[in-house]
């Protein structure tokens, strides 16, 4: 960096840690069908139901997890539902949804 006077200059570490002195902790949530690695002939998304207590459990402790959705999961009606309710949470800044 170059200052005004044309010296250069190292950023503080503040400015290199966005000035925030707590430490960074990111929370993604790979949100897809059930035991999909089991490969079953039909995808079930039963685990959609704890997504409302796991969001609850963020908001509580302060995090703001990113929901990672696939296919099955995006035509799930209790995760539309979720993720629905989650676009006021994506405005008041509590969750990401990719």
């Amino acid at each position: 960096m170059i200052s005004l006077t044309g010296a250069s200059e190292r950023p503080s570490a503040d400015v290199l840690a966005g000035a925030s002195s707590n430490p960074a902790f990111l929370v993604t949530i790979d949100t897809e069908g059930d035991n999909l690695w089991a490969a079953p002939v039909e995808a079930t998304t039963e685990n959609a139901r704890c997504l409302p207590r796991f969001q609850a459990l963020c908001e509580r402790h302060g995090f703001k997890p990113t929901y990672l959705t696939d296919h099955e999961m995006a035509l799930c009606d209790r995760f539309v539902e979720f993720a629905r309710d989650g676009l006021g949470r994506l405005l008041s800044q509590k969750c990401n949804c990719g």
